[in-house]
């Protein structure tokens, strides 16, 4: 059975190495946790805190310029003022947005089942980690995408249920932008390989029809070593 041990290991066998913005899939983060809280270290620098320094670098310029005689000290000053207005009211909108939940969903083709989970977390705006909350929603479906060889589109038809079921715990707002993962695991490993793929094709219809974010080499045969 598929479970994630980190947003970069689960990113990362999809070479999916965007930084994080808001309102924008995640980007690869490495996820500890404990009973309560869930560290990730970003991979960059967050907006909001970039936008920091330049408030300050703003304000020790607007400082000065007020400080100094002459109108063009004063124009200055007021383009300045505006400036850092204008940096403050951006910087408050990306800290807002930093700290809004965001959210994946990851579907786990077992052996005897696939089964969803729905992942939400959201950026720690006081440092550069973020928080996952756990446990996460989930549901599991069976039989196995493996037991499809016969009927492929039925296994396409099978992921349904789970992505309703996501549907409900994911704001209709950010489906788009929530990304949908497929990880399937030992079953469709015994399989052959053509069948193994048109089970595959006929998922990846089905979830580039779902509304959340997708691409077809998000839906893959994940190794042994991924898996455990």
């Amino acid at each position: 059975m598929f479970r994630p041990r980190s947003l970069q290991g689960l990113n990362s066998w999809h070479g999916d190495s965007r930084p994080a913005t808001p309102g924008r899939s995640p980007s690869p983060v490495q996820l500890t946790h404990n009973h309560d809280y869930s560290g990730a270290k970003r991979l960059d620098v967050p907006r909001h805190k970039l936008v920091k320094g330049h408030l300050l670098y703003m304000y020790h310029k607007l400082a000065s310029s007020l400080s100094s005689d002459g109108a063009g000290q004063t124009v200055l000053s007021v383009v300045l003022l505006l400036a850092t207005v204008g940096l403050w009211l951006l910087y408050a909108h990306i800290a807002q947005q930093a700290g809004r939940p965001r959210y994946m969903v990851i579907l786990d083709g077992g052996s005897t089942g696939t089964r969803v989970h729905v992942f939400q977390y959201s950026a720690d705006t006081r440092s550069s980690y973020a928080v996952l909350n756990l446990p996460e929603p989930k549901l599991k479906v069976e039989p196995g995408l493996s037991s499809y060889a016969v009927n492929p589109a039925g296994a396409g038809t099978s992921l349904q249920p789970l992505l309703d079921f996501a549907e409900q715990h994911v704001p209709a707002g950010q489906r788009a932008d929530t990304p949908v993962y497929l990880m399937a695991t030992a079953g469709l490993r015994l399989v052959p390989a053509a069948v193994a793929e048109n089970i595959l094709e006929q998922c990846r219809a089905t979830l580039s029809a779902s509304g959340f974010q997708f691409q077809p080499d998000w839906a893959s045969i994940i190794s042994g070593t991924s898996e455990g």
